[in-house]
């Protein structure tokens, strides 16, 4: 498809990029396992083990703090038969252990035990470790990846200097609330980043905003 850089020239993306089932597939290869995504609140993570739960496209994650107070990321799958590690959104765990079948793992990913595998022959159990995802943090916010085409650096570019006079290092979690969206992800987006419908919709905020200068920045 040729995109006009030109906003006066420019067009809707086609329709069946919002329903198509090749679309979606190609979108969880090249966009969310590409890109970092917001995935909690760093207020919610302060003790080694405690933990939150979140997903990357198709992917289930945990991130923790470690016992150095250093933040992990694991895709939230046991090793053994793919049972979830926590079925839970956050809490505290000394250790991380399978729902399925009791396996453990330690705040840094590593196998630790196996119920009734006594005698089992050709397992290297220290070997065993689950996957890492990468994870950093903005301000009060925790962002992850699974295979990042850039740094979170680079990604983030130059937003937090933009957002310095906002002092986010000293914000904290007030609430966690999650608001799931029955629609393709891409219409979500397509809201936020125009504000065509701020008048109409929002007539409150659009008193509060400078409207004829709202723009958004890609």
């Amino acid at each position: 498809m040729n995109f006009k850089l030109e906003l006066s020239r420019a067009r809707t993306i086609p329709s069946q990029w919002y329903y198509s089932s090749e679309i979606l597939e190609r979108e969880y290869v090249n966009v969310f396992n590409r890109t970092w995504n917001f995935t909690g609140s760093a207020g919610l993570l302060n003790k080694p083990g405690d933990f939150i739960t979140s997903k990357l496209g198709r992917e289930n994650i945990l991130i923790l703090l470690n016992e150095s107070l250093e933040y992990r990321a694991f895709v939230n799958v046991c090793r053994h038969r793919a049972g979830p590690l926590s079925v839970q959104g956050c809490g505290p765990a000394k250790l991380l252990k399978c729902s399925y079948h009791g396996w453990t793992y330690d705040l840094e990913g590593q196998l630790r035990t196996t119920p009734e595998f006594q005698g089992v022959e050709e397992f290297e159990h220290q070997k065993c470790r689950l996957p890492t995802v990468q994870i950093s943090r903005w301000g009060p916010l925790l962002f992850a990846a699974l295979n990042p085409a850039m740094s979170f650096q680079e990604y983030i570019g130059q937003i937090p200097m933009e957002l310095n006079y906002l002092d986010l290092e000293n914000y904290e979690n007030f609430l966690t609330e999650d608001f799931p969206i029955n629609a393709n992800w891409k219409t979500y987006v397509d809201n936020y980043v125009e504000g065509y419908h701020i008048p109409v919709v929002h007539p409150k905020l659009s008193q509060e905003l400078d409207y004829k200068n709202y723009k958004t920045e890609v």
